[in-house]
């Protein structure tokens, strides 16, 4: 269980995607330790989408109506875009990743991405070359693992690439994302927020396992590297 609070929502670093940053307050909540896996997936919706195919690695290649289907019939949610924010920062003030600030090249293995150069070659050095078993790196303060890289985690927002400037002058309380998508990029395309990075985040192009860093997916999309975790409202 994740004890409410408030924190600054968002960062400098990734201009039109994370800023500004605001001020987000929320109630407490229950998340799952890790993402769904394969064998859980397989036991709710008698199916399993995913391409790389063993029941500890998390579920993938699962749109985000699979995932808020699931999420559904066990009596859960998917998590909104702060929720996921709050809990992968554990308690820890203003920092870059799950675990803080130290780089994610330096020390031991913290979590499941691309290591050497993108695309060329993967040295594999935290272990896995592709997709990792669940919880096979340490958890952040709140004890939840890989809120950082493996496979993006999908959230119940839709993104809007308008939505954190209109939160940016108060307190916002329990934010459940904007009520409509906008891209500019693909003004077309509907899409859902994505979270956490993936076992394909190289910090040359996309540092996708920073705590504030954000992808948007249409909601249909299955990808090999995208899976979900599951929350609910603190009982």
């Amino acid at each position: 269980s994740v004890e409410g609070g408030c924190f600054n929502m968002g960062s400098t670093k990734g201009a039109l995607l994370e800023g500004p940053v605001h001020e987000v307050c929320l109630s407490s909540f229950q998340i799952e330790k890790h993402e769904v896996t394969q064998k859980s997936f397989q036991t709710v919706m008698k199916t399993n989408p995913s391409r790389f195919v063993s029941s500890d690695l998390p579920v993938e290649s699962v749109t985000w109506q699979e995932a808020n289907k699931y999420c559904k019939k066990i009596g859960k949610r998917l998590p909104t875009e702060a929720e996921w924010e709050f809990a992968a920062r554990g308690g820890l003030k203003n920092q870059t990743f799950p675990w803080g600030s130290e780089p994610v090249e330096k020390g031991a293995a913290k979590a499941n991405i691309w290591q050497g150069t993108f695309p060329n070659t993967n040295t594999g050095t935290d272990g896995y070359m592709r997709i990792a078993p669940v919880a096979k790196y340490a958890p952040n303060a709140y004890g939840l693992y890989d809120m950082s890289g493996n496979v993006w985690e999908w959230c119940a927002d839709w993104y809007n690439e308008t939505y954190y400037k209109s939160l940016s002058d108060n307190i916002t309380k329990n934010p459940k994302g904007p009520e409509t998508s906008y891209d500019s990029n693909e003004p077309y395309s509907q899409k859902r927020v994505t979270r956490g990075g993936s076992f394909l985040c190289h910090n040359s192009y996309c540092s996708g396992y920073r705590n504030s860093m954000r992808m948007k997916t249409t909601p249909d999309t299955g990808s090999i590297h995208t899976g979900f975790r599951a929350v609910m409202d603190a009982q």
